[in-house]
């Protein structure tokens, strides 16, 4: 069954095609699972308070030094919002720490380095080899279309994936006791790279870090690799970089990273502040932030090849970030089903203009496979 002819969740928008995902009638699993277990909606007030005791400790650590906390930043929406509440809501010191991809557009790589300047924040640019990258997505996209499994399209960001690394390092070398990154937890979605195909995202907008939760996902993720070793053999080549970017650096809490960096904390800061997509948009209409040619979406602007993704991610399990996206924010009950409907219908379109960007970067001038519609 093709996506455009799926039958959608009737709970939030998730398509019956999706592999991972399965149903219980009309319902997915994800739905289910709220229905048979519902979370507490957060205290907004009590996350307030958490939050503002977080900035506290972040300001305390960073006396004495040369910055209160290192910032992740991408030049996309949400990394670009959180440096403007930092240095501007919370009045915090920040070293902004970027690194262009060979999929950032000129006018992302424009926006940030203009905001960052506007917002009174250090620099610092991370040099990772552009063609290493290219090289690695491209390969990897060689290798799915002779075995379409999903982890090989999670394995072709890779190298994006050291950036962990690098910005502890940088951390580390600048006297910085704190990194703060600006993912949502919405944007935990099921084909993202060491997520979890069971975990629910509801109203409780919490995720839980601990010891024994990254044991489990690191253990979780040489499962996964082993069993795709064995069926994939072409991946042995690059057996390196697959423990360096899921064991050893697959998010910012890794217990690798936790370990090697034992006086470095790192903070989702979305995961204790209330996100809330409308003040972040308004926010960056002021800064003057905008989206690069063809992008239908602010999410994930910052990335072209999220494209191509989408194309491979629909075409081996049925689903796209943007259905995955949009379904934990109507389950979370920050968006109603009829909303998310009615995004998708733009937000989920898949860009002619950015595939053509991302396929003459990686000089892919093949179908990927039969009915492939070259953009």
């Amino acid at each position: 069954m093709s996506q455009e002819n799926a039958k959608r969740c009737n709970k939030c928008i998730m398509p019956n095609t999706c592999e991972l995902i399965p149903f219980e009638g009309d319902t997915c699993v994800l739905c289910k699972t709220l229905e048979t277990a519902p979370q507490a909606m957060a205290d907004p007030i009590e996350k307030e308070r958490l939050l503002n005791e977080q900035i506290e400790q972040i300001r305390e650590k960073g006396q004495g030094r040369p910055y209160d906390c290192v910032v992740g930043v991408s030049g996309g929406r949400d990394s670009t919002y959180l440096l403007y509440l930092l240095t501007q809501k919370h009045r915090l010191r920040c070293l902004a720490v970027y690194y262009r991809t060979p999929f950032t557009h000129d006018v992302v790589d424009g926006n940030i380095r203009r905001i960052v300047q506007y917002l009174g924040a250090d620099f610092e640019e991370i040099q990772l080899s552009q063609e290493y990258h290219r090289r690695i997505a491209r390969e990897m996209i060689e290798i799915w279309k002779k075995n379409r499994h999903h982890l090989i399209i999670n394995l072709a960001c890779a190298p994006c994936k050291l950036l962990n690394r690098e910005t502890y390092q940088i951390a580390k070398r600048r006297g910085v006791s704190t990194i703060v990154y600006g993912g949502n937890i919405y944007e935990a979605v099921q084909i993202a790279a060491g997520v979890s195909k069971k975990q629910v995202i509801g109203k409780s907008g919490r995720k839980i870090i601990n010891l024994t939760s990254k044991i489990r996902k690191m253990l979780a993720l040489i499962w996964n690799g082993t069993k795709l070793l064995v069926t994939t053999p072409a991946v042995w080549k690059y057996l390196v970089l697959g423990v360096k970017s899921s064991i050893m650096y697959i998010s910012p809490h890794a217990l690798y990273l936790a370990l090697r960096y034992p006086h470095i904390k790192a903070i989702d800061y979305y995961y204790g502040a209330t996100w809330s997509e409308k003040e972040c948009e308004e926010t960056l209409e002021k800064l003057g932030w905008q989206r690069p040619p063809g992008c239908n979406s602010s999410w994930k602007a910052d990335c072209c090849f999220a494209e191509i993704k989408n194309v491979l991610f629909k075409k081996t399990l049925g689903i796209t970030y943007a259905d995955a996206f949009f379904s934990n924010m109507v389950r979370a009950g920050v968006m109603t089903r009829d909303e998310a409907l009615r995004r998708f219908q733009t937000e989920g379109k898949l860009s002619p203009e950015r595939l053509k960007e991302t396929r003459d970067i990686l000089g892919l001038h093949e179908p990927l496979f039969e009915g492939d519609e070259l953009g």
